[in-house]
């Protein structure tokens, strides 16, 4: 029973303290701020081009994707959403907790990011944590999460880098 409290305990701590404090960008080149690895800009897809692809596939391994962001993540950085004029927006998070990007700015920026796009179901739960780290008031929060019943599918993204262009200007 002591062991499941501790490891319990010791989860939420990593949770909780693993992606907090500023986010700095791993590289500045010109108005490109780098997150992660650094990735090249050559052949990315649109987040069209990724949803059409997706239609016929489970996943696709080793993608480059470029898009505008909507939001991120107010909390802490540890997700972004990308627009999709097909659909539902993109959420992209982050290989390993490994890196972040900025809680705040990166609203209507163009950004590229490369990793891994799959097919996935997100829990309930899942939406509920989403828009609890969303910059919303308690009111827009409730009433989007009592509008959550169940899972939903979705093409999920996890992104090993990320180059934002228009972040290194606004700081």
């Amino acid at each position: 029973m002591t062991k499941n409290i501790f490891i319990s305990s010791l989860v939420l701590m990593v949770f909780l303290f693993s992606c907090s404090g500023p986010v700095e960008p791993t590289k500045v080149e010109g108005s490109k701020s780098f997150y992660g690895t650094e990735i090249s800009l050559e052949q990315a897809l649109s987040i069209n081009e990724l949803t059409n692809q997706m239609k016929s596939k489970d996943s696709l391994v080793d993608v480059l994707i470029e898009g505008e962001i909507v939001e991120t993540c107010a909390v802490k950085g540890c997700w972004m959403t990308i627009a999709n004029q097909e659909g539902e927006d993109l959420r992209v998070r982050f290989k390993d907790y490994g890196f972040f990007v900025p809680t705040e700015g990166a609203g209507g920026k163009e950004v590229a990011f490369k990793g891994t796009a799959l097919k996935s179901s997100e829990s309930v739960e899942m939406q509920h944590h989403y828009i609890d780290d969303a910059d919303l008031s308690d009111e827009e929060k409730a009433k989007q999460k009592e509008a959550i019943t169940e899972p939903k599918d979705v093409i999920s993204f996890e992104a090993v880098g990320v180059v934002i262009t228009g972040m290194a200007e606004s700081k």
